[in-house]
């Protein structure tokens, strides 16, 4: 992981400098290899490492990342070499995963490639772990499309990056658009 990507996850919020986003959008082309870093409220601040590639609306994205929805994208730079070529294995087992750990997870997807996500997981009321919003643990074992796992001992998430647990659908206390009792 380089420096900049440690430095956003280990400290808290800071402003986004929204010109070099724009500037580094406009330069990208499909096939470039990028890291993107992405905040969400549901997910937390996350990085993604992945191909630029070109959907059928004709929009650039990163694995599941539109590119063109920057009001999450907190930064971005293109990558001379491909993340993936180092990807962790995958352990074998699921212990000592939780809400808060920070993992760097290789996804191996047919629509997208091999890619890679870090930041911290995140958990809820159901079974799922996730990073970003790809499900990394369903109960007791890997995501299908989960093909490494590299737990960052030496990396403490700035608790500003953690979301809290997601609610269910469910969960009574918080309201759920286009649910109705």
């Amino acid at each position: 992981m380089d420096r900049q990507t440690l430095d956003q996850l280990t400290t808290g919020r800071s402003r986004r400098d929204v010109q070099a986003i724009r500037d580094a959008l406009s330069a990208l082309s499909p096939g470039d290899l990028v890291r993107v870093v992405i905040r969400s409220p549901r997910y937390g601040l996350y990085v993604v490492d992945g191909e630029v590639r070109t959907g059928a609306n004709g929009q650039m994205s990163v694995a599941d990342t539109a590119l063109g929805a920057a009001g999450e994208i907190q930064g971005i730079s293109v990558r001379a070499e491909d993340a993936s070529a180092s990807a962790p294995a995958l352990p074998s087992s699921v212990s000592g995963l939780a809400h808060g750990t920070a993992v760097r997870v290789t996804f191996d997807e047919p629509a997208y490639g091999a890619f890679q996500v870090t930041g911290p997981l995140t958990a809820g009321d159901d079974a799922f772990l996730l990073v970003g919003n790809w499900i990394v643990v369903d109960g007791d074992r890997f995501a299908p499309r989960v093909v490494g796992i590299e737990v960052l001992a030496d990396v403490e998430v700035h608790p500003a990056n953690v979301p809290p647990k997601r609610p269910s659908a469910e969960d009574p206390a918080v309201p759920v658009p286009g649910l109705t009792a």
